[in-house]
C-alpha cells in the first residue's frame, strides 16, 4: 500500500482500509443492537474483530439481516485510483496488522523486493517476522497475507531517442559532413 507522493528511496503507506475493532463506536453500537456485548476489546469477549467472512456462530440471530448481525462480513467499500508511482498493495489480515504497522510493513516488503523476485517468499518471510519477532518464537494467531505487485506501465509510443548506424554503414556525407557554402 502506498500512495503516488513516493519518494526516491522511501514509500509512504497509505491505508485503505480501517480496521474493524469491536471498540469503535459504529461497531460497538450494531454489536450491541444484535444481543452480543463487547468486553476487553473483544466481541462476547472472544473475537478481537466486529467484521469477518467466518465466525458463523455469531451470526446466528434470523430475525436480523446479514449486515446488522453481532460479527458482519459486510464490508466497507473505498475506491482508490492507482498512480504509475504505485508499486504494490497488501491485503492482510489482523495477524499481520496486530504485528506490524502500515509504514514498517510496507518497507520490510520493499526491503525484501529488492532482493526476492517470488512474491510468495516476501510473505514467507513478514510471516516469520510476525510469528517471531523475538528469539522466543511465539506466536498465537493466524496469519494470512496477498501481496500484488504492480507492473510499471510501458512506452509502446515511438522512440524519442536518437539512433546511431554503426560506423560501417554511416554514408560517406554522415562522416564527412560538407561545410557550409560561403556566399
Amino acid at each position: 500500500m502506498q500512495d503516488c507522493t513516493k519518494c526516491k528511496s522511501f514509500m509512504q503507506a497509505y491505508n485503505l482500509s480501517e480496521d474493524h475493532k469491536p471498540h469503535l463506536e459504529a461497531e460497538k453500537e450494531r454489536i450491541l443492537k444484535a444481543g452480543g456485548y463487547v468486553q476487553c476489546g473483544r466481541v462476547n469477549g472472544s473475537l478481537n474483530l466486529a467484521r469477518a467472512i467466518g465466525d458463523m456462530e455469531l451470526k446466528q440471530n434470523k430475525s436480523l439481516p446479514a449486515e446488522k448481525q453481532i460479527v458482519t462480513a459486510n464490508p466497507d467499500i473505498n475506491t482508490v485510483e492507482l498512480c504509475d508511482d504505485d508499486d504494490f498493495l497488501i491485503l492482510a489480515c489482523d495477524g499481520i496488522w496486530d504485528c506490524m504497522s502500515s509504514q514498517q510493513l510496507v518497507d520490510f516488503v520493499q526491503e525484501q523486493l529488492n532482493t526476492e523476485s517470488k512474491l510468495s517468499v516476501v510473505c514467507e518471510r513478514v510471516f516469520d517476522k510476525c510469528l517471531a519477532p523475538s528469539a522466543g518464537g511465539e506466536g498465537c494467531d493466524n496469519m494470512t497475507m496477498i501481496l500484488v505487485k504492480f507492473k510499471k506501465p510501458c512506452d509502446f509510443g515511438p522512440s524519442t531517442k536518437e539512433h546511431t548506424l554503426p560506423s560501417d554503414q554511416q554514408s560517406e556525407t554522415d562522416q564527412n559532413p560538407a561545410e557550409p557554402e560561403s556566399k
